[in-house]
């Protein structure tokens, strides 16, 4: 499996001030970072130095995709009663996808994260997470093409298999 450099899908002014306009206009921004080979992290962006960071911290080759606000609806701290009304809240949602809200490393925004299906594994996953804080909603289509609400770059202008 090889990869290209495509100077069109490199990082540019145009890719960090939209993202940065997003978070002006929302308070913040959810980002998907899709490594070259498999692997995937978030982020939640609230700053332009937040955007800067990530960008450092993310492989050459990451695909870095920011969906405009954030669509991770419900954030709590995981108990039983969490779980129990998320997975109400979520049951007309087929895919969703949650976040832990405190970075593993410091100066790294990046974010652990699963997407999964409600019926199936929403209770166990959150469990498995209890006495933490995260953010959970339906899981956005972060494979569409660029639009208003969706941008994407790789670093280095690199593509390759994800």
């Amino acid at each position: 499996m090889n990869t290209i450099y495509n100077p069109d899908r490199d990082i540019s002014d145009y890719y960090i001030d939209t993202i940065s306009n997003w978070i002006a206009e929302n308070g913040e921004v959810l980002v998907v970072i899709r490594a070259l080979y498999g692997g995937r992290d978030y982020a939640l962006l609230k700053s332009k130095d937040d955007l800067t960071k990530l960008i450092e911290v993310c492989r050459e080759g990451a695909d870095i995709i920011a969906i405009r606000g954030n669509p991770l609806i419900y954030k709590g701290e995981v108990t039983e009663t969490f779980i129990n009304e998320a997975y109400d809240e979520m049951s007309d949602k087929k895919e969703y996808l949650y976040i832990i809200a405190c970075p593993e490393k410091d100066n790294d925004p990046r974010l652990f994260g699963e997407e999964g299906y409600t019926e199936k594994t929403l209770k166990q996953d959150l469990s498995d997470h209890m006495g933490e804080l995260v953010f959970l909603g339906p899981c956005p289509n972060y494979m569409d093409k660029d639009s208003e609400n969706l941008i994407s770059a790789s670093k280095g202008g690199i593509d390759g298999p994800r």
